[in-house]
């Protein structure tokens, strides 16, 4: 009995040693694990109270603990939070659209690239020329083209940096008769009064040249409000013409023709008759209709210089909307060197033939300074 017990008491003894080995190499704190547990502790360290170093047990002793047949999932641990999302790149805060503009129209009835020519000087000073372009980036500039004006001539006038608006011709009636051919679509740069996309307008000609920036004249208080109409004037309301608008602005320089031509002081006279080449207006489209009624008056007014003369009937100084005077350093026409000599912003005429020998360098000069700057 005692032979054949033998067997199982050395079988108890080897047991009993491997449970001691493992008591011993924990430290007594044994746990089960199962084989497909232990993959999870080895990621985490502390998990289930198991240090790091559990991973140094011995291989035969890891592999010596049973698998169950359905091993439980290993615990699930918190999900981690969620990164912050990346800040977003710095940018430059959009640039609001301007809502004050400097306008000029080209006809698009000239006999040669004249005035094409004057108009792309233009913008080049306002845009490009550092002594005189825009700085006031609320102020745009804006090329108005009659509807005959070639398409490849409107791509050229974007291409250099300007607005084009092609607008539709207006039509004469049958008394308005005119001197040249090019002067019909004269008219149709009224069409500036419709621009409601802009606030104030400065029109100036094709065949000014600026001399000086003049962003500031927006600043002039006289431009900053508008008129009320004198309604209490009586006796100067034609009712045949559309009503006036209730308030307005038209404010111009004096025709420098009418008050000593090219000899003309400076500071300047004033007279009671605008020159419609430099004007600054807020567009309305009440206005507009206003005008394109008093047009359809023949007689109502000398057609000698076209839609400046319209102007000054629409605008005369002992009517309803009195035009408003400009201070004198911003424009001059029948340009003399005392105007060059003053300080005068801008100059109105033909500087490629006529006008102050001074004057017509500089046209040159700046000229062949937009063809490098535009071939460049």
């Amino acid at each position: 009995m005692l032979v054949k017990s033998k067997p199982l008491l050395i079988f108890a003894f080897i047991a009993a040693t491997l449970y001691a080995t493992v008591i011993l190499y924990n430290s007594g704190t044994l746990k089960e694990v199962s084989k497909s547990g232990w993959s999870h502790f080895q990621d985490a360290d502390e998990a289930e109270g198991i240090e790091s170093q559990t991973s140094a047990i011995p291989e035969h002793i890891v592999d010596s603990i049973s698998t169950p047949s359905h091993p439980q999932a290993p615990p699930s641990s918190p999900s981690p939070a969620p990164a912050p999302a990346p800040a977003p790149p710095t940018s430059q805060p959009p640039q609001p659209t301007p809502n004050l503009a400097i306008a000029t129209f080209l006809t698009g009835q000239a006999s040669d690239d004249t005035y094409f020519n004057s108009t792309r000087l233009l913008v080049y000073q306002l845009l490009h020329a550092a002594p005189t372009r825009i700085t006031n980036p609320n102020i745009t500039f804006v090329v108005l083209c009659g509807n005959k004006l070639s398409e490849e001539k409107k791509d050229r006038l974007r291409k250099d940096g300007a607005t084009v608006i092609p607008l539709e011709d207006v039509k004469l009636p049958d008394w308005i008769h005119t001197g040249e051919e090019r002067w019909s679509e004269q008219f149709t740069k009224l069409r500036v009064f419709e621009q409601t996309d802009y606030k104030r307008i400065l029109y100036i000609d094709a065949d000014y040249m600026i001399m000086h920036p003049i962003d500031d004249i927006f600043e002039e208080p006289v431009v900053k409000t508008l008129t009320p109409t004198l309604f209490f004037r009586n006796g100067v309301m034609k009712e045949d013409e559309r009503p006036f608008p209730k308030e307005w602005l038209f404010a111009a320089r004096s025709e420098n023709g009418g008050g000593g031509g090219f000899d003309h002081p400076v500071p300047p006279v004033q007279t009671n008759y605008a020159n419609a080449g430099f004007f600054l207006i807020a567009p309305d489209p009440e206005m507009y209709e206003h005008l394109m009624s008093v047009m359809q008056h023949e007689g109502r007014f000398e057609t000698n210089f076209m839609e400046q003369d319209m102007l000054n009937y629409v605008f005369k100084r002992d009517g309803l909307m009195p035009w408003r005077e400009l201070d004198w350093k911003w424009s001059a026409n029948f340009v003399n060197e005392r105007d060059v000599e003053m300080g005068v912003h801008s100059l109105h005429g033909k500087f490629w033939k006529e006008g102050p020998e001074e004057v017509q360098k500089r046209w040159r000069k700046e000229m062949d300074e937009m063809v490098k700057f535009h071939e460049h």
